[in-house]
């Protein structure tokens, strides 16, 4: 390869970089204790987008909504129920703080609810709310 070929290839894999990066733009990163904090004053919603049998395993956090991922579809009923109980009288005005085992769900579910108008926000994984020693409760 001769170096006008390597810059071009350069060039290509930073244009890739910088479209991901403006795509993922409108997805902040909170800490779990951010995340409580915002939940606590009532600007903020936990959404926990892990599936059934890993909640089974190590619960989820106290008051976070649930949204398994296979089910993140506007046609799915579960997506429906939620997008009711978390936005009733259609403001939007709530962040919405996605989590799952290590955050990139979340990221995934928080470009769905970016697209329909939310403010969101990835809180990464599960295992960090645990280890900040914040509340978890069981799902049944």
């Amino acid at each position: 390869m001769n170096l006008k070929t390597l810059g071009l290839i350069a060039l290509a894999i930073l244009a890739v970089v910088v479209v991901t990066n403006v795509r993922a733009g409108n997805t902040r990163s909170v800490t779990p204790k951010e995340a409580n904090t915002l939940v606590a004053k009532k600007q903020a919603v936990l959404i926990d987008v892990r599936e059934a049998g890993e909640l089974a395993e190590s619960g989820t956090a106290k008051g976070a909504y649930w949204l398994p991922m296979s089910k993140l579809s506007a046609n799915s009923p579960e997506m429906q129920d939620l997008l009711k109980k978390i936005n009733p009288d259609g403001k939007k005005d709530k962040e919405l703080i996605f989590f799952c085992r290590s955050g990139g769900r979340a990221n995934t579910a928080a470009a769905t609810f970016d697209k329909l108008g939310f403010k969101v926000v990835n809180m990464g994984g599960f295992s960090s709310w645990q280890a900040a020693g914040l509340p978890v409760e069981q799902r049944k």
